[in-house]
């Protein structure tokens, strides 16, 4: 066949065909592809919205806070240039200040 004659109705009617199904199939992909992105999006939030918790803001006792809960830093103690700020708890144990 030379190069400027055309192909054959049957070639691209073939070609056509195979086209089609391969685009079908990649709408079914990227259907499921958008399915599975919706749903991690999801659970993104969801977890997002679970780390804003704290005591303050939902029905988790204080000691739910674990590790992560808040030090009270009330106290400032000056030495010469050093600025340190300690648990407000330290200070009050060593003065003996009860609140």
């Amino acid at each position: 066949m030379p190069d400027d004659e055309a192909p054959p109705y049957e070639v691209l009617a073939a070609l056509v065909a195979s086209l089609r199904h391969e685009l079908a199939e990649a709408a079914g992909t990227l259907e499921q592809a958008r399915a599975e992105l919706t749903k991690a999006r999801e659970r993104i939030a969801e977890l997002e919205a679970r780390l804003r918790q704290n005591p303050r803001n939902s029905s988790r006792p204080p000691s739910g806070e674990g590790l992560g809960k808040p030090v009270g830093l009330e106290y400032t103690i000056v030495r010469g240039d050093l600025l340190v700020l300690v648990p407000a708890w330290t200070v009050r144990r060593r003065f003996g200040i009860r609140v």
